[in-house]
């Protein structure tokens, strides 16, 4: 049709075009003259078998060496007549008739990936998946997870994917994928539609990753898991170097063997990427880790973000999704997540109450949330059952006057008469109502340091259960309670 088109726009080049069985295009282009009467004649004859599916390899072969040679004519054609100011009509004709010879290649590219899926080790392969090539071509979500797929299969699946083009959605999780066939999957997704791929619980390794993934900006994959695949430092970083370039927005590797080198390497890319949910739980990514990707959180698009296998709501803690209430109770979180959380609420204006109940953050992690409370408009603060201990407690007690917190528990965090001495004396000048500290180790020492401040504080309700005070103690604290006559003070004990 473009021959023909060509023709009629340039009455001046005879264009002949022959008829042979209908699949077939047979065309021959004619002559054009120049002012100096030189002959520039093109005679090419390309006979395209388009529409037969059953090409052997012979005539496949001959086709592809025959495309070549006309498509090497063609482009040296073009080259040449362009120094012709009079030869134009020839060179649109001979553009033409390249950009045909490469719709040719592509045809013959696909028929030999067709054919190649009708051998044994595909049709093998199909078997194991209990499914076929007809019902892949029109799937557009795949799941062939637990199918123990070994690496042979990696290649099978990279040609499933080279002619399945309504693909969106792929699971291969829990087989037996090792790098070859990650490699061989990747060089396909470039030609495929899948936007969902997931290849956890595989072995691809960190040489798997960098294969899969060398060419992921050619992709249209948009989420991609890579949990629990031995992947390193060296993987963390081949990832990394492809993510400002893809179009990748939810990105998964749990479970892996990702440092905090890995961890700083992913977090320097991330302000430039599209990724708005991140997941690194289960490494070995630790506060330094966890300190490269807070310094670029808050200017990176991520909105949910695992450090230690929770996903944190960023958006919320940040406050761009309000929300004036966030428990993590019971998450195992530890100082990596903390770390995270004490970036994200300072300057949020709707975060009231905030609990970390029952997990690991520790004395540090404890530090680090204290940090952030002077610059937030968090009221209620739950940390029982944290291994705070007296280091936690003081990193609190010095910020508590400069914060807006009127309720603490601290339950259960190994808090003996250092801590408690710490927590009394910022009593003093802290807006605190609420205070509970049962089940610590503050004794009877303790208890008379918080006696002795209970006039001058602010508290309504005073909470020292299984604190091994003596009976002594008790009544210090009981007269010291005695003298808030001017507002009603419960002491638990």
């Amino acid at each position: 049709p473009r021959i023909n088109a060509c023709a009629v726009a340039n009455p001046r080049i005879p264009v002949k075009v022959t008829s042979a069985h209908p699949p077939s295009l047979v065309l021959v282009a004619g002559t054009a003259r120049n002012h100096h009467h030189h002959h520039h004649q093109l005679d090419v004859l390309i006979d395209m078998e388009r529409g037969r599916a059953n090409v052997d390899t012979e005539q496949r072969a001959k086709g592809e060496k025959a495309a070549a040679q006309l498509q090497q004519t063609a482009y040296s054609m073009v080259v040449n007549l362009d120094e012709a100011p009079r030869l134009r009509d020839a060179i649109t004709l001979a553009k033409t008739l390249v950009i045909m010879v490469e719709e040719y290649c592509v045809v013959l590219e696909q028929k030999e990936k067709e054919s190649a899926l009708k051998n044994p080790r595909i049709e093998a392969f199909m078997n194991k998946v209990s499914s076929s090539i007809e019902a892949s071509k029109v799937a557009s979500n795949i799941d062939w997870s637990s199918k123990r797929l070994g690496p042979e299969d990696g290649v099978s699946i990279a040609h499933v994917l080279a002619i399945a083009q309504s693909i969106r959605q792929l699971s291969l999780r829990d087989n037996h994928i090792d790098a070859e066939g990650a490699a061989a999957i990747g060089k396909e997704l470039r030609g495929s539609k899948v936007e969902r791929l997931d290849l956890s619980e595989n072995r691809i390794g960190d040489k798997g990753v960098a294969a899969l993934t060398i060419m992921m900006s050619e992709t249209t994959i948009t989420q991609l898991k890579l949990d629990s695949n031995n992947i390193g430092t060296k993987g963390a970083f081949a990832v990394a170097d492809v993510l400002p370039q893809s179009k990748i927005e939810d990105l998964s590797m749990d479970e892996n063997h990702i440092d905090n080198e890995g961890a700083a390497a992913v977090a320097q890319v991330l302000p430039n990427t599209k990724i708005t949910k991140l997941s690194l739980g289960y490494n070995r990514i630790g506060a330094e880790g966890a300190l490269a990707i807070a310094e670029v959180l808050l200017r990176s698009n991520v909105q949910k973000l695992s450090v230690d296998g929770y996903v944190l709501p960023i958006d919320e803690l940040k406050g761009t999704t309000p929300v004036d209430t966030l428990s993590f109770a019971d998450q195992r979180l530890g100082l990596a997540s903390a770390i995270i959380i004490a970036v994200c609420i300072p300057g949020n204006k709707h975060l009231k109450q905030f609990s970390l109940l029952n997990n690991n953050i520790g004395a540090e992690g404890a530090a680090a949330v204290a940090k952030a409370l002077p610059d937030s408009k968090v009221e209620k603060l739950n940390l029982n059952e944290n291994k705070v201990d007296d280091k936690g407690a003081a990193a609190i007690a010095e910020v508590l006057p400069q914060s807006e917190i009127i309720q603490l528990s601290l339950d259960l965090n190994s808090i003996s008469e250092r801590g408690a001495t710490a927590i009394a004396e910022a009593l003093k000048q802290s807006k605190i109502e609420h205070l509970s500290l049962n089940i610590n180790d503050i004794g009877t020492k303790g208890a008379a340091a918080i006696a002795e401040v209970l006039p001058q504080s602010n508290l309504q309700h005073l909470s020292l259960l299984g604190n091994g005070i003596t009976e002594a103690g008790k009544q210090m604290l009981r007269a010291a309670s005695a003298q808030t006559a001017s507002r009603s003070l419960k002491v638990v004990l």
